[in-house]
């Protein structure tokens, strides 16, 4: 190869890997949002749909959001609703951002990949296998799943960052070059970590590059005792950071009551059958799920999966002179799994694709050298025509997978159908089903038989017990629905939408002191940016209203941003509240308040058409699966 081209090649390969991620998942930018997390995070987020403003950004690093202290995440969405015109009716520019930032990370593993292995046609194989697999696609795909995208992007300028501020990458160049890489690697661990606290495990994948390539330390007993501890110490800022990171999230998720509580010993049990399932999913990409129902396993399940994990953890303990690079590769698998591998649980997935983002990196690192040139010469250019030939097979199988996985995430209807497709009986699915039942044919008998199903999954989700409630409803009475909420009363934080149904039930029963207790508690509980706020208000209003309580409704109307300069209430004004009995399913309570209102003033009647027109049925509340993770 001519030095000239040997010397852009490089850089050739890394537009190369930009436009192949991108071409590849480029698909997803026709996709609408999902009625998963989406809601939650976006659509009814009201601190990232006012786009990027200084209010904006002091909101997102003043309180949690979502279960969640992820400030950066909220503005990279704000960022895109200023600057790529996004929107929840046109996420074009949300599906842009997220496949952007995959796309940029895949050319940095390969600008890492390279620099560990100065061959960069390896670089190249192993950054497009990692970018191009279907594994991606849930973290690219899912708006809500910006997270993983954004976090693997700054996890990787620290590790970049961190490789090329020492002597053995950098050569003769200056002290001050090697403090700015340093503070490179710092300053993106900070900036992950506000994103998502995944990347806490950071500082020992550090440790493990010492070993290699820095070849600051060898992996025996002397050169442990010698040179760990100052290498540790080394990093004291790293470990501040990861520590500040684990903590917050930790204490956010107790707040809420959203930290899963299971026993240790069964924790401890399910790690090898979670990184089993996860060694299968990424050599043997098969019916992958946005949403894998919890795995049940036995005593065999978890021997196969501590033999999956022990073999080759064993060879590579063996192959760490030859082959260092299988060492460090495996432990970046093993090490960036921790928070998500069942030890400490979030929400109510125990295994996801997503969660392999970062981890699998790790096997681009460990099987870089794989298949080396062949040593006759004779046989070195039919032996480098096979090994060409088998990684264009092995993409271009991955890259048609994908395409198909990707399908799946266009929007609500074929998310959910896919998931009926392998798992005809998971709770969430069946949920979205008897909500379309509702919304679509008025069909509530179809609907609670769909929910009685799902319930019999055991799943204490509070979706379920809405739409069974207003199954309920619509057969028995308010009462009946509400005695159902009541029985069935959450363990966790449900951002104020169980409260939110109890306190509509006991206002269809004209419980007033009941229902403004309960909209008090769910004032205290939705998060402040989002648009279930503005519904408090309005169920406020509407019982000060209807006990006479005029000054007092007046107060609750102003707390509502269309309302802010009103100096009365009458009928007219609650008019936005009916409208959302009337989406949620309580038509017959609505219609009597639009005839009063008709009545009164017949010119509303073109007002009740338009905004009962023009919203969508809210589907229960936003199910939190993962929140920080």
């Amino acid at each position: 190869m001519r030095p000239s081209i040997k010397h852009h090649l490089p850089g050739r390969l890394a537009l190369l890997v930009f436009i192949l991620t991108f071409l590849q998942f480029s698909p997803s930018l026709r996709y609408e949002l999902l009625n998963l997390d989406d809601p939650l995070y976006v659509t009814h987020n009201t601190m990232v749909t006012g786009g990027l403003t200084l209010r904006s950004v002091h909101a997102a690093f003043a309180t949690p959001h979502a279960a969640m202290y992820a400030p950066l995440l909220w503005i990279s969405y704000m960022c895109d609703v200023s600057f790529l015109g996004a929107t929840p009716d046109s996420p074009r520019g949300f599906h842009l951002a997220n496949v952007l930032f995959h796309s940029i990370n895949a050319v940095l593993l390969f600008g890492l990949l390279q620099t560990l292995s100065k061959k960069p046609w390896r670089a190249f194989l192993f950054s497009v296998v990692w970018a191009l697999h279907p594994l991606r696609v849930e973290s690219v795909a899912w708006v809500a799943e910006r997270k993983d995208v954004l976090a693997g992007f700054f996890f990787l300028l620290c590790v970049w960052g961190y490789v090329l501020g020492h002597p053995q990458e950098m050569g003769r160049a200056s002290p001050w070059h090697r403090r700015a890489f340093h503070l490179l690697s710092v300053l993106s661990l900070a900036a992950g970590l506000l994103v998502k606290p995944m990347l806490v495990p950071v500082p020992f994948l550090l440790l493990a590059l010492d070993f290699w390539p820095l070849r600051r330390m060898e992996f025996h007993l002397r050169s442990i005792g010698h040179d760990a501890p100052r290498l540790i110490l080394e990093k004291a800022l790293y470990f501040i950071l990861a520590a500040a990171g684990a903590w917050l999230a930790f204490n956010v998720h107790r707040g809420t009551g959203s930290l899963e509580t299971w026993p240790l010993f069964r924790r401890v049990e399910s790690i090898p059958v979670h990184y089993a399932f996860y060694l299968f999913k990424v050599f043997r990409p098969r019916n992958l799920l946005p949403l894998y129902p919890n795995l049940s396993f036995s005593g065999p399940d978890v021997r196969l999966g501590l033999v999956l994990v022990l073999l080759p953890s064993i060879y590579a303990w063996l192959s760490r002179r030859r082959h260092p690079n299988i060492l460090v590769g495996w432990l970046w698998f093993l090490g960036m799994f921790l928070p998500t591998i069942g030890l400490i649980r979030f929400g109510i997935q125990s295994v996801a694709d997503r969660f392999t983002y970062l981890p699998t990196m790790g096997f681009s690192v460990a099987l870089l050298f794989v298949l080396s040139s062949f040593p006759r010469n004779r046989f070195r250019l039919a032996w480098s025509a096979c090994r060409t030939g088998c990684a264009m097979a092995i993409v271009a199988v991955l890259a048609m997978m994908t395409t198909q996985t990707l399908s799946h995430w266009k929007n609500s209807d074929s998310f959910y159908a896919r998931i009926l497709q392998v798992f005809p009986e998971h709770p969430m699915a069946l949920y979205y089903m008897a909500g379309q039942e509702i919304t679509r044919h008025d069909r509530f008998d179809t609907a609670e038989q769909l929910l009685d199903r799902a319930l019999l999954s055991g799943i204490k989700q509070t979706g379920l017990f809405q739409l069974k409630a207003l199954c309920l409803y619509r057969r028995e009475g308010a009462a009946a629905a509400k005695e159902y909420l009541l029985r069935n009363s959450p363990e966790q934080t449900t951002f104020g939408i169980w409260e939110w149904n109890v306190a509509v039930y006991s206002h269809l029963l004209k419980q007033y002191d009941d229902a403004l207790a309960y909209a008090e508690q769910c004032r205290q509980q939705t998060p402040p940016h989002d648009a279930g706020q503005n519904n408090v208000h309005l169920l406020a209003m509407t019982l000060a209203y209807e006990t006479g309580d005029l000054p007092g409704a007046l107060f609750h109307a102003r707390q509502y941003p269309p309302y802010r300069e009103l100096a009365t209430v009458t009928l007219n004004e609650l008019l936005p509240y009916y409208a959302i009995l009337w989406q949620s399913g309580f038509r017959a309570v609505a219609l009597d308040y639009f005839h009063r209102l008709i009545q009164t003033d017949p010119r509303s009647e073109e007002s009740i058409r338009l905004l009962i027109g023009t919203s969508p049925f809210p589907q229960g509340e936003p199910v939190m699966l993962d929140q920080s993770r």
